[in-house]
């Protein structure tokens, strides 16, 4: 399989760490065009040994059909994830969540415990988190965002080397892509 040649642009942005030094993009692309696809492949071409997807619910089996397809993972190295309970094998070098399961403790019963599954992930190294739909992490006081990008100066993802942000929905305001960025490139938004 190959991209088309406007897939493969993107795919070389993907790729550029000389844009601001660093390896992470905001990624804003219409739908239908490829963005899983050109990840897929970009993951493939880097080499990358690790990832980490948050998607949508609706969208973690395409994830894991299309890492399979384009080369970047085989079927055995990808584990989904369905809920804060699950234990990732130590042999998943590639592993998908949706957002409502990053939230790191959850609330039961008017008790407060630890979500198992934010720590398992927490605790290893990415070589790549991808965050598609990201217009997900938006409200800078949920406790989604607050894993992600925030938690006491220790996001989840900061244990990535790449970090790509995907969307197809454009953000409605600056506040809502605020939080993305900072976490991107802090010494440029403080």
């Amino acid at each position: 399989m190959q991209l088309y040649p406007y897939q493969r642009r993107i795919n070389e942005f993907l790729k550029d760490e000389t844009i601001l030094g660093k390896p992470h993009k905001i990624l804003l692309v219409d739908v239908g065009l490829g963005k899983t696809p050109i990840t897929a492949q970009t993951i493939k071409d880097l080499g990358l040994q690790t990832a980490l997807v948050v998607c949508p619910v609706k969208i973690k089996e395409t994830w894991k059909r299309q890492l399979i397809l384009w080369g970047a993972f085989k079927q055995n190295d990808i584990f989904i994830a369905w809920s804060t309970k699950d234990l990732v094998p130590a042999s998943a070098k590639c592993v998908i969540i949706n957002y409502e399961l990053l939230r790191s403790t959850n609330r039961r019963q008017g008790k407060s415990t630890k979500n198992k599954l934010f720590t398992q992930l927490y605790l290893r190294r990415w070589n790549v988190c991808v965050l598609d739909e990201c217009q997900k992490v938006r409200s800078r006081t949920s406790k989604i965002t607050f894993s992600l990008l925030h938690r006491n100066g220790s996001p989840l993802i900061g244990r990535a080397y790449h970090k790509w942000c995907l969307s197809a929905t454009l953000h409605d305001s600056h506040a809502h892509i605020y939080p993305l960025a900072k976490s991107l490139a802090p010494e440029l938004l403080g």
